[in-house]
């Protein structure tokens, strides 16, 4: 019986212990079931690599994109026939030349996606015509003891924990309902709106809670407000500070800190690694440094193969600016 690349893949995300963000069920997940494809690399009847990606349509256009709450899509490599060093190097290399032609067989007017900070050389899509763009995330590497990792915070955040602690409980029951609702109050109290539709949302939930895989923290004070609040997906290696909110009105109670350090113990026995995302805003970048954080550079790498679509991108980038 012949399978299409899409069932092998399904048959190898139940095999392999592959990325939270590259597994099938989060690819239905975020994408819908029938928006996402993925390519294979086989060597022998043995899946070498896989390339799973979000293909969007507008107009006359044909795109790929990073699917939205997903920190990276990308390469899934499987080493264990490869040596490392050079052998490990010529590996990936040989691979991502290969996905790169089979990328621009599909005829698409753009490509862009996030690759994972472990594949720290790209320059084989370089090469193949891709633009590459440096971005940093911030990460504990080992959450595995708690009173380690709270020892490595700034003077600043254990005493933000500690005046918290005092005043504010901590909530796992807050419901997807209440989460979502809560967010766009926030956003809404900063004149923003919120980015992603309700229906992604309760899908990713869903999805993650029906595999024990997603964490709703919240903090409140004696009278039921909410302070802050934060969503927590994970896999078995890492887990990912996926969305937080935080009402203005109680932005100096400690809640946001708070909240972290409650989710850092929760998950330090079900993950290793604690990843806060990156963010572009200084403010929030210097915050995630005090916990201690180590920075890992990732790559975005992107190419226009359509003029007009490079023009209306441009366009677009404007208004919203």
């Amino acid at each position: 019986m012949n399978f299409s690349e899409k069932e092998k893949y399904h048959k190898l995300c139940h095999e392999k212990a592959l990325p939270l963000f590259l597994q099938a069920w989060w690819m239905d997940a975020v994408c819908g079931i029938d928006a996402w494809d993925v390519m294979l690399y086989e060597k022998n009847g043995v899946i070498m690599a896989a390339w799973p990606f979000l293909i969007k349509k507008k107009a006359c256009y044909r795109y790929v994109i990073q699917p939205q709450l997903t920190q990276f899509s990308g390469l899934w490599f499987d080493y264990a026939q490869v040596k490392n060093g050079q052998a490990k190097a010529d590996f990936e290399s040989e691979i991502m030349r290969y996905f790169a032609i089979k990328m621009e067989e599909k005829s698409l007017h753009y490509v862009d996606q996030n690759f994972h900070y472990s594949l720290t050389n790209v320059d084989a899509f370089v090469v193949c015509g891709y633009t590459k763009m440096a971005r940093v995330t911030y990460v504990i590497n080992d959450i595995s003891k708690p009173q380690e990792v709270f020892e490595n915070f700034s003077y600043a955040k254990k005493k933000h924990i500690k005046k918290a602690e005092g005043l504010l409980q901590v909530d796992y029951n807050m419901s997807a309902e209440e989460f979502y609702a809560f967010q766009v109050a926030c956003l809404k109290q900063k004149q923003q709106t919120i980015l992603y539709s309700k229906q992604l949302f309760f899908s990713i939930y869903e999805a993650s809670v029906q595999r024990n895989q997603a964490l709703i923290v919240s903090v409140k004070d004696k009278l039921g407000n909410v302070h802050a609040a934060s969503f927590y997906v994970w896999d078995a290696y890492s887990s990912y500070y996926l969305i937080s909110a935080i009402d203005n009105n109680f932005r100096a109670s400690g809640a946001s800190t708070l909240m972290v350090w409650e989710a850092i113990k929760y998950l330090s026995a079900k993950t290793k690694v604690f990843d806060f995302e990156g963010s572009m805003i200084e403010a929030v970048a210097n915050s995630f440094k005090q916990f201690g954080t180590m920075p890992k550079t990732y790559y975005k790498l992107y190419k226009y193969n359509s003029w007009s679509f490079k023009l209306l991108m441009n366009v677009r980038k404007k208004i919203c600016n």
